[in-house]
């Protein structure tokens, strides 16, 4: 009866081992304007080498495996480049999407409705944006040839050295954001850094974010790089290691690092254009020192260049019509009557100006200064 009894239990019967399988960890998707085709490009990694790393063994340079097919839509190519991969590919293991800026600045909104549409899309993937080749950015691989899987284009969270200015977006919180008619959303801008590092005589390239791809109501804005957007440093509450300046005669004299910025957005004004006060606070500790200055004057003068940072930022964004700071997110929620009849007199209008900001109230304490001695006052 046992011996029967085994016969009549399921197995499973279509479990695959680890071997016969293509892991599939970024999408790259690209668009040829002239023969209006996307290009895909899969990118999948030698497990081997990634054991390798986990045994302590010497690592050596194993190239990531990648593949290239074009179609009328995303599906379609990447439906071709099935019948040509053996072992059979797998998409559960996929981190990200890149996409060039070509599909960014054109195509968005229908990758963004084929994306919705395809219930194998995890929501949970990261995406990028890129002026590169992609084949470069895909080919990149971590420090010591470590495979992709350690560097920030598959795992931006876990390996990242610091916290960017343009954080890495998962796919559900930009589709929540993409289709609102108020705020502003960004996608970050990866290059390929040539010249930090290098191995005996040769360059080694590494990724980096540079910049960030925004948008408003379904509607690319425009690209702003790191040094336009300084201020959301400030708008970030994790805890997280960007630093600032404080500069005399052009040459910085100061510098702090930031831990765990916050700022509230207090609406003042809900009928016609909305106004705006920033409050928030900010812990930092003095990393660097210069040239010494008095502890109250250092504090005016972090103050100071706090409100130019967060000033600078919103008329960069403004430039482009961008909410970079999502201060409208609050009037359209909490005071919608008020908004929709802004919509009635202003059309399209956008409800932002460079008067929007009425005030920036900020308390930054320096909780540590190191081995420099101030008298704190």
């Amino acid at each position: 009866m046992v011996i029967i009894s085994m016969f009549l239990l399921t197995g499973c019967v279509n479990l695959k081992n680890i071997q016969e399988l293509t892991y599939v960890l970024c999408i790259g998707v690209d668009y040829d304007e002239e023969t209006d085709e996307y290009i895909v490009y899969l990118q999948a990694v030698n497990f081997l080498n990634v054991a390798k790393q986990e045994g302590g063994r010497e690592p050596k340079e194993v190239p990531p495996w990648i593949a290239v097919e074009r179609g009328q839509t995303i599906n379609l190519a990447i439906e071709k480049l099935y019948q040509v991969s053996q072992p059979a590919l797998f998409f559960g293991h996929q981190r990200t999407f890149l996409f060039s800026d070509t599909v960014i600045k054109k195509k968005m909104n229908e990758v963004m409705r084929d994306l919705g549409r395809n219930k194998s899309v995890r929501h949970t993937v990261y995406l990028y944006g890129t002026d590169q080749p992609i084949k470069d950015i895909l080919n990149v691989q971590a420090l010591f040839f470590y495979p992709p899987i350690y560097n920030i284009l598959l795992y931006p969270v876990e390996v990242a050295g610091d916290t960017p200015l343009i954080k890495p977006i998962r796919l559900r919180e930009f589709t929540s954001r993409y289709f609102e008619p108020v705020g502003g959303i960004g996608i970050p801008a990866l290059t390929i850094d040539k010249k930090s590092w290098e191995t005996g005589d040769k360059k080694y390239d590494t990724l980096k974010i540079k910049g960030g791809y925004f948008f408003r109501s379904k509607e690319f804005r425009g690209y702003l790089s790191r040094k336009d957007v300084t201020g959301l440093k400030w708008t970030n509450p994790s805890p997280n290691y960007n630093t600032m300046s404080i500069k005399e005669d052009g040459q910085a004299v100061i510098t702090f690092r930031i831990n765990a910025p916050s700022i509230k957005v207090k609406l003042n004004k809900k009928e016609g254009k909305p106004t705006f006060t920033l409050k928030g606070k900010a812990d930092v500790e003095i990393m660097e020192k210069v040239k010494d200055l008095p502890y109250k004057k250092m504090k005016q003068m972090l103050d100071k260049e706090l409100r130019n940072d967060i000033e600078r930022t919103f008329e960069k964004g403004m430039e482009k019509k961008i909410d970079i700071y999502e201060l409208g997110e609050k009037w359209f929620r909490y005071h919608l009557n008020d908004y929709q009849q802004y919509k009635k007199e202003y059309g399209n209008e956008f409800y932002l100006d460079r008067e929007s900001i009425t005030d920036i109230k900020m308390d930054v304490r320096i909780i540590h200064t190191n081995s420099y001695k101030y008298k704190y006052k």
